[in-house]
Formats: structure tokens, sequence, C-alpha cells
């Protein structure tokens, strides 16, 4: 098992978690927005809590989800949302 101390303003009490999110490479967040043919300056609001680790509630970046949100190295699931836009290739 391995410890890391990590110093911070914030108040902690046991239960807590950290979550620690790497940041998928530019270019695989590049090829996604190409994929879905989105500008990349498009802005997102996820309205519910449903998807733990992402912000909801509030306006983002979708550059800002892609990159250190989500994960982009793992296969997507088969059933993916209808409201999503999908294109097939």
């Amino acid at each position: 098992m391995s410890s890391i101390h990590i110093q911070t303003i914030l108040t902690r009490q046991q239960g807590d978690y950290l979550a620690i999110l790497p940041l998928n490479p530019q270019p695989t967040v590049h090829r996604v927005f190409k994929h879905f043919c989105l500008p990349r300056d498009t802005v997102i609001s996820i309205k519910s809590g449903r998807f733990p680790g992402i912000p909801s509630g509030t306006s983002m970046s979708l550059l800002d989800l892609l990159s250190g949100y989500v994960e982009l190295a793992q296969p997507g699931e088969s059933d993916i949302p209808p409201q999503f836009p999908h294109e097939s290739h």
C-alpha cells in the first residue's frame, strides 16, 4: 500500500475520499471533437448528479470535461445515450 501526503486548506474527515484525475492526451481529446463534428469552444451543462465525479448544475467547456473528467483510453459502452450526437463511420 502506498501513501501520499497532500497539504490542503480544506477540512477533511474520516470517510472523505480524494479522486486523482489524469489528463487525457490532447490528440485523443481533439479526435473526439473531430469524430462528432463539434466546435472546440462547446460549453455544456450536466443537469443532475448522475455521473459521479463530474460537476453538475454548472456550465463547463467540453474541452475541460473530455480532458480531465472522463476516461477516453478505454473502449466505450455499447449503450450510447440517445441524446448524445453519434455519427457512424
